[in-house]
């Protein structure tokens, strides 16, 4: 699918297909997401001339947990058993590789048992099990001025005025380190757009609430579900509006500056 071949609305069951399709520095029209935005805020230059953020195993993890709660049909699709518990032999590593070649990501059999624990936890819960009706994995194409911007909305239910993202934790901590994971990571971004997408692409009642389902990646699998309140979507909003604002000036000039452009002048500290 390139840029023209979108349908701007709500798309469900893309798949993967969706993560093909998001601007690059080769491809500059093609959709921005959240965390492209993110990325790109922080610094244009090191966006635009950093390298490919690598995949690890923890970012693998919480993908086959999304799979096994939200697109349980496309699970063998993405993801293969280890049919080793180590590759040091050559038979496993020539495995590994032709693995890799089909484009599935391989899991250790511990992590796999670990995964399915976790799907039941959050699907059998009380919180899922309260939402009724859902579509998952519902793909998410606007426009704000001429530039693309998609998002994937894990959990849209059928009636309501709330959308659910599902996030895998090492820890949830606190009310104070679940604040600064939002901060850190930019969920309350995240919150906005979403909202935004689906409230300027759909013709049902608008959506005004959205909740984070927290679970963490070892046993017992506390889990925790998080509104973002009013005060701190509107912030999420401005941070993400801005950002837009950067890149569409960014991508019309061609000049994607390093943070601090131009000549700083420091002035000492309050402390001092």
């Amino acid at each position: 699918m390139t840029p023209n071949e979108i349908m701007i609305g709500l798309v469900p069951n893309l798949g993967n297909e969706y993560y093909s399709i998001s601007a690059s520095p080769n491809n500059l029209d093609a959709p921005v997401s959240k965390s492209l935005l993110w990325a790109f805020n922080k610094s244009p230059y090191k966006w635009i001339n950093g390298k490919k953020m690598e995949v690890t195993d923890r970012m693998n993890f919480g993908s086959l947990v999304h799979a096994l709660c939200l697109t349980p049909k496309t699970v063998e699709e993405q993801f293969v058993l280890s049919q080793y518990d180590d590759f040091r032999t050559k038979e496993a590593r020539e495995w590994r590789d032709a693995t890799v070649l089909e484009g599935k990501t391989i899991i250790k059999e511990a992590d796999w048992q670990r995964a399915d624990e976790i799907k039941e936890t959050v699907m059998e819960s009380n919180y899922i099990m309260g939402l009724g009706a859902c579509d998952y994995e519902v793909a998410a194409f606007g426009k704000i001025g001429n530039t693309l911007i998609k998002g994937m909305i894990d959990i849209l239910p059928h009636r309501g005025d709330t959308l659910v993202d599902l996030k895998v934790t090492s820890a949830i901590g606190d009310v104070k380190d679940m604040q600064r994971l939002c901060m850190n990571f930019g969920y309350h971004w995240q919150a906005a757009l979403y909202l935004d997408l689906v409230n300027g692409l759909s013709e049902q009642e608008p959506r005004t609430k959205f909740e984070f389902l927290f679970i963490e990646d070892q046993y017992p699998y506390e889990y925790a579900i998080i509104r973002l309140s009013d005060d701190f979507i509107n912030l999420g909003r401005a941070g993400y509006m801005n950002a837009v604002a950067k890149w569409q000036q960014a991508v019309s000039t061609r000049k994607f500056s390093p943070i601090h452009d131009g000549v700083l002048e420091l002035e000492p500290p309050a402390w001092a």
